[in-house]
């Protein structure tokens, strides 16, 4: 079966399908701001290959769009089931509010004890699922990005907060409707015997702990801004690189004879090909033309292929000839169809 990963930050969607661990399709899209991600994430799933089976669709969310954190001052032997419950109900308390709603994966706890969970922001998940579906897929499973993992996760699976939308938005079986009738009941038995215990310790240190959460999240922000501006700005470099290579030394060799030239003279046209530069040039002495131009050739010499015609301009005794000079030290790689321009005094 292919999967298809769609790794989603603040500004940008990259879209890998993979088979058998050989990727098959790779592509990326822009995002201006998130009143766009829908959209822009349907057109880039628009070009993604057709394949016999679906995919399975794996969501990864950068920060803050995802965030993993230690679910500190929970009573300690906790089962995972209640600790979730417990984070679900105080999400306020453990995670920044990223979104209107943020919900909860399953808790993982750490060989030393440590309970661990990830929150995701609903109103993204909600547009990635619709505009999956727009496609015929459905997303199988949401995870954190490996830049929304905090130091003591990275190197570990993702897996273990992994968030399954079809999942959750499924109807509870009797199991699980057991269990929540059973945390209620727990809870309210227990509310004054609490009151006092871990859930104000949650707050306590939610309060104490607030600048601390805010100064983190605003430094992730600053951090993730700057790696994709970062990366937009390679992007645009590499572009005008490739850009820059494929025009090839056709405006180096015009600085080239531009500095060479005479100040006196003008050129009255200029053809360049792959091989060869041909020009009619106008100078008080053709013979100061042929000189100035010897640096620019590659050795076999500079010709005049015309005779020399005298003429008088604007009082001026002048003298016009063709000139040709060859170009294969200055453009090597130059395959670029003969150019024609008109240049005027210098």
């Amino acid at each position: 079966m292919p999967m298809l990963t769609l790794e989603i930050e603040a500004t940008q969607i990259v879209a890998t399908m993979t088979r058998r661990n050989r990727v098959q399709w790779n592509d990326e899209a822009l995002v201006a701001s998130r009143d766009v991600l829908e959209a822009r994430l349907g057109g880039l799933l628009a070009r993604a290959p057709r394949t016999r089976t679906r995919p399975r669709v794996v969501v990864r969310l950068a920060f803050p769009l995802a965030q993993v954190k230690r679910l500190d001052g929970l009573p300690g032997g906790v089962r995972p089931r209640v600790a979730a419950q417990i984070a679900h109900e105080n999400v306020g308390a453990f995670f920044l509010r990223a979104g209107p709603v943020l919900v909860i994966s399953d808790v993982r706890r750490d060989a030393d004890g440590a309970v661990w969970a990830a929150a995701y922001d609903r109103s993204i998940i909600d547009e990635i699922v619709r505009a999956v579906a727009e496609r015929g897929w459905k997303v199988a499973s949401v995870e954190p990005a490996t830049s929304a993992l905090p130091a003591e996760q990275v190197g570990r699976t993702r897996a273990a907060f992994a968030w399954n939308p079809a999942r959750s938005d499924a109807r509870p079986g009797l199991r699980g409707r057991v269990v929540s009738v059973a945390v209620a009941a727990a809870v309210a038995t227990g509310v004054v015997a609490v009151a006092c215990g871990p859930p104000l310790r949650i707050r306590l240190w939610a309060s104490a702990h607030a600048g601390e959460l805010r100064q983190s999240a605003s430094a992730r922000v600053a951090a993730a801004t700057a790696a994709a501006e970062l990366a937009r700005v390679t992007r645009t470099l590499s572009v005008a690189q490739s850009f820059a290579a494929g025009r090839g030394a056709f405006t180096t060799l015009l600085g080239r004879i531009a500095e060479a030239l005479p100040d006196s003279t003008a050129l009255v046209t200029l053809r360049v090909d792959s091989v060869e530069v041909s020009m009619v040039a106008v100078s008080p002495r053709v013979t100061d033309v042929l000189s100035a131009l010897a640096p620019v050739d590659s050795g076999n010499g500079v010709r005049i292929t015309s005779t020399v015609a005298r003429e008088v301009i604007g009082g001026l005794r002048l003298e016009r000839a063709a000139f040709r000079v060859r170009r294969l030290r200055l453009v090597r790689r130059s395959t670029a169809p003969a150019r024609t321009a008109n240049a005027g005094p210098r």
